[in-house]
């Protein structure tokens, strides 16, 4: 998993996999397999299935009947803030632990690299899940990603108090000073997000981007904190608008997102 834990917050804590998503399940059949080429390696010891159940809530049903805002008719000049589901309409854990930052320079992208076959109303329970997992097992803060966008164009608010302030985040190894974190819901390794869900999250990282002085169609350079790409202390030039991978070794967002982060620059 390539994310950096929040200061004080699962430095020691055992590094796992990006969560994924079953939907309803009564068995779970896990494979593990070692990639290590070198003679005689071996699984790591005290390998553990971490499963989260995130519960039901009468009001998710109400996911299904919310929209996303359309696709600004332009992207010159300001860009207006995107209609934003907040915290409370997925049910999220309360925090009290927002670490601000004095600006945005650059947004990341992602995917979450759970299933793509979910429904309008599972969406709650998924990023319940996330959170959960984040918090519980991955031992951070608050769920990792600022912002989540489902495959319907809808914005989610992530880690809180995103949605009005610029928040540091736990989404990129090395790189969460100073930026966003933007993950498309599903896996999109081989499968081409919707087009609906670029437009979503084009228009919270235009936005948010601007709002802080940005160019979206720029660059950046960034100094890193320690990834497993860049060193600490080196300035590295960005995009504004880079994928995860760009960051450190990870194949998030998908090679299939990755092809399509032009579209993200386009203005």
């Amino acid at each position: 998993s390539g994310h950096t834990p929040d200061a004080g917050h699962g430095e020691n804590t055992r590094p796992g996999t990006d969560p994924y998503y079953f939907g309803p399940a009564e068995q779970v059949e896990v494979r593990a397999q070692n990639t290590d080429s070198t003679p005689g390696a071996k699984l790591p010891d005290g390998i553990a299935v971490n499963l989260v159940n995130p519960g039901t809530d009468p009001s998710d049903a109400a996911a299904e009947s919310l929209e996303p805002d359309p696709e600004p008719s332009s992207y010159a000049g300001t860009v207006s803030k995107p209609r934003i589901h907040g915290r409370t309409e997925w049910h999220a854990r309360k925090v009290d632990c927002c670490k601000y930052e004095d600006t945005i320079r650059a947004g990341f992208v992602h995917h979450t690299e759970t299933y793509n076959d979910y429904s309008k109303r599972e969406v709650p329970r998924l990023l319940r899940s996330i959170q959960t997992y984040h918090m519980r097992h991955q031992g951070w803060a608050d769920i990792g990603y600022n912002f989540l966008v489902d495959k319907w164009g809808r914005i989610w608010e992530g880690r809180a108090c995103s949605a009005d302030d610029a928040v540091r985040g736990a989404h990129t190894l090395g790189f969460n000073k100073d930026t966003m974190g933007v993950a498309l819901i599903g896996s999109y390794k081989s499968n081409s997000a919707p087009k609906a869900a670029l437009n979503g999250a084009k228009s919270i990282l235009w936005w948010k981007l601007k709002a802080y002085g940005r160019n979206p169609k720029g660059s950046v350079s960034l100094r890193s904190e320690g990834s497993n790409k860049w060193r600490k202390g080196r300035w590295v030039k960005f995009r504004t608008i880079s994928g995860h991978r760009d960051a450190e070794s990870t194949d998030c967002p998908g090679d299939a997102l990755y092809d399509d982060l032009w579209y993200f620059r386009k203005g």
